[in-house]
């Protein structure tokens, strides 16, 4: 067996004995039953090639879950930086759940740690408000503000996401979640944030069937509903990642009802292991054209990869980051 059979063969039982671990187990069957049957798509991993950029382009990941902890935000964050120099990734929306919490800290906290930590000089640091870029191993990257939360949409019995772009600071200590449609939107103008349609088609319902399968598409009136009421309101929609048939299903339905989109990872990096996934999908932009321009003119391209299985099994297993874990 030569060196990168042998390399593979290793990788793929790291990647068992992980989802082997008790707790990794319990979280997955967790899942199962909260989760349409079917719908993890073990046979169906899609399989397709980065398209090349020029000199003149960038990557960007515009819905993702870095988890920069506040226990370890050094180490979180500097291996953040290495993946997106690995990935070649040079823009990461760090995107929280409402402002975040102890285990995943948001835009404005991580800004805060580098200037706290007198990084700034080092990292040749630019604060532009609701971006920053710093330099590392000879790249710049740059993080943009982001928050990601559910809202209330007429017709739709379950919570349909919103991911918020470059928002004023401020967003968060007025965003609620499970607000109505239309005054999260009228938020989103006061605090010039740009609104995207997070995978809307995948609906997380509290009221699934028998207590169970609580993760699904949404229903033909569903979909009707979200285009009638959602889209309007929408700077743009995203199709992600993650593997599983309602994903791979909601990312075709999105492409034929809405039209072009952008397209993220929306990894949620709680092992550092997961932490790679960033810019597993991406949109290639321009350099001299602003993030904000670039969306709403729709000057873009993008790529979509779905997340191998494994990986993708083992970004669901943990409700919590492991120590053991790499």
């Amino acid at each position: 067996m030569n060196f990168l059979k042998r390399e593979r063969a290793e990788g793929r039982l790291r990647d068992l004995s992980y989802l082997l671990h008790p707790k990794a187990i319990f979280s997955t069957f967790k899942y199962l039953m909260e989760t349409e049957p079917g719908s993890i798509a073990l046979l169906r991993t899609v399989r397709s090639q980065r398209p090349e950029i020029s000199a003149t382009q960038y990557v960007a990941d515009l819905h993702a879950h870095p988890y920069i902890s506040h226990a370890n935000t050094r180490g979180d964050f500097f291996h953040t930086l290495k993946i997106m120099v690995k990935n070649n990734v040079s823009a990461l929306a760090v995107t929280t759940h409402g402002k975040g919490n102890p285990r995943e800290m948001d835009f404005w906290d991580i800004k805060e740690f580098i200037l706290a930590n007198d990084l700034g000089s080092a990292l040749e640091f630019r604060d532009v408000g609701s971006t920053f870029s710093i330099k590392h191993n000879g790249k710049r990257l740059e993080f943009i503000a982001s928050y990601e939360m559910y809202v209330e949409v007429p017709g739709v019995s379950g919570r349909v996401d919103v991911v918020n772009l470059l928002p004023e600071k401020g967003f968060i200590e007025k965003a609620r979640p499970g607000m109505t449609l239309s005054d999260y939107a009228k938020l989103n103008r006061d605090y010039d944030a740009i609104m995207i349609g997070a995978h809307p088609y995948t609906i997380w319902d509290p009221h699934g069937p028998r207590g169970f399968f609580r993760f699904r598409i949404a229903s033909d009136g569903e979909r009707k509903a979200i285009q009638d009421n959602y889209f309007p309101l929408m700077d743009a929609v995203d199709r992600v990642s993650s593997n599983c048939a309602w994903m791979i299903e909601s990312n075709a339905l999105l492409l034929q009802d809405f039209g072009k989109t952008l397209t993220n990872s929306d990894a949620h990096c709680k092992t550092r292991y997961v932490r790679h996934e960033l810019g597993r999908a991406g949109n290639i932009l321009k350099h001299g054209i602003g993030l904000r321009e670039a969306i709403l003119s729709g000057q873009y391209r993008n790529y979509l990869r779905y997340t191998p299985i494994l990986q993708f099994l083992i970004s669901i297993a943990f409700d919590k980051p492991q120590k053991d874990f790499p």
